[in-house]
């Protein structure tokens, strides 16, 4: 009997602990999520003349499943920068999380815009509280000055639910 015992309790603690440290059920489902997700460039490039160098985005759902538009912004923290160093332009992508059952991703992209050259950067994930970071280059064009345009896509996920947003930068260099 004392042997049943112990082997419930031992099952019952482990059984509890996975999801006391840190949500990996919720953390595998948002990975899943993010890493599944497609961007259409082609698309995102089409479409950068509204957006804004950084945004907050996503909603936080309550323990109902119920998410308000109150809550929006609640989820993650999203920007774009683009900068020079090195010969190269670059731009900078960062997507932070705001909760800690959030799995966060970056992906940046940067373009010449006289030129029409570009290039992507990797997508990187965060989970919880963490930054994800994604960097992507250009070299330096020569021949006069050149407006170079960076934008991301952050992606962060709640409950299931994957929420995206974009953020954009531009630089005369």
């Amino acid at each position: 009997m004392k042997k049943k015992t112990a082997h419930l309790c031992f099952a019952v603690t482990l059984f509890t602990s996975t999801f006391l440290v840190g949500g990996n059920v919720f953390a595998q489902t948002g990975e899943q999520l993010t890493d599944e997700y497609e961007i259409n460039w082609e698309e995102v490039w089409e479409n950068t003349e509204n957006l804004n160098a950084s945004i907050d985005f996503g909603s936080v759902s309550d323990p109902n499943g119920i998410t308000t538009f109150a809550k929006w912004g609640e989820l993650a923290e999203g920007k774009t920068a683009v900068s020079t160093r090195s010969g190269g332009v670059f731009s900078k992508g960062t997507t932070k999380g705001k909760i800690i059952s959030t799995v966060v991703s970056a992906t940046t992209s940067i373009k010449n815009r006289r030129l029409a050259t570009g290039n992507n950067g990797p997508k990187k994930t965060a989970i919880g509280k963490f930054t994800a970071t994604s960097e992507a280059s250009v070299n330096l064009a020569g021949g006069g000055v050149s407006p170079y345009q960076g934008v991301t896509i952050h992606t962060a996920t709640d409950s299931g639910v994957l929420y995206e947003s974009r953020t954009a930068a531009m630089n005369v260099y």
